[in-house]
């Protein structure tokens, strides 16, 4: 289930206004082509017969990354998770609290009333839904006011933080995420995240203790790029025509190439 999906009317008017809307994944797990092992490996970690409690998509710009991410959500959502998402970008890497904004935003007002005081003033100031009045949010309310809200959730349901594109996450978000993924070993919580390939974050090789695996996307093979031309285009090509697009592709994005 989405974030907001639960009791919505029920909830207790609270200066966070209203739970963000979750976005509609755009991508279903049917509409994937050549992804069916990657499928059966989020389902697997979804499902809780992975010990692993992260798993982190790799994968070159424009190779499919978001898209999978996606049919995690939609996965996760069926299973009736509560996903809180965020995609980080470029463009919004440089503003203070944008990942943790969107995070806190989905959180339900039956959870954020909830918090001590101080950590719940700290997240309306960080996210400036009130008037600082001079004073700058304390990092470690704004942090324990994260951890306060993920635990309350999960005692309830199992609970999905999303990240798409982690290379982007603004350091003001990264900081509480992290605090919170440190002390939520033996909570009802898993992170699905995405990220191009390169090293490994600090979240990351926080979380190594309690299980992340990787799925590392490689580009389509022919009989992929067969299976995408039939289904989208309705066109069927020889084989020998295959290896010519296939070709071109690697020519022009190699780094998109490597076939697995």
């Amino acid at each position: 289930m989405s974030a907001m999906s639960d009791g919505r009317s029920e909830f207790a008017e609270s200066p966070f206004g209203a739970p963000t809307p979750l976005p509609e994944p755009r991508t279903s797990t049917s509409s994937l082509i050549s992804r069916e092992a990657e499928i059966d490996q989020l389902r697997r970690f979804l499902g809780g017969e992975a010990d692993a409690r992260c798993l982190i998509i790799l994968g070159e710009p424009g190779i499919g990354k978001t898209c999978l991410w996606e049919a995690g959500i939609a996965i996760a959502d069926q299973l009736g998770y509560v996903v809180l998402t965020a995609r980080a970008s470029e463009a919004e890497a440089a503003l203070s609290f944008a990942a943790l904004g969107d995070l806190v935003g989905r959180i339900g007002h039956d959870v954020l009333p909830t918090l001590p005081p101080p950590q719940r003033h700290a997240l309306e100031v960080a996210l400036r839904i009130v008037d600082p009045m001079g004073i700058p949010p304390d990092a470690l309310a704004i942090s324990a006011g994260l951890l306060s809200a993920l635990r309350t959730l999960s005692e309830q349901h199992r609970v999905l933080i999303a990240i798409d594109d982690l290379q982007w996450l603004d350091p003001s978000s990264a900081d509480p995420i992290l605090f919170a993924a440190r002390r939520l070993a033996g909570e009802n919580v898993r992170l699905l995240l995405s990220r191009r390939p390169g090293r490994a974050s600090t979240l990351e090789k926080t979380l190594q203790p309690v299980g992340v695996e990787h799925v590392e996307l490689a580009g389509l093979s022919v009989g992929a790029i067969s299976r995408l031309l039939s289904d989208r285009l309705d066109l069927v090509l020889p084989r020998r025509e295959l290896r010519g697009v296939r070709r071109t592709w690697e020519e022009r994005f190699p780094e998109l190439s490597h076939a697995a």
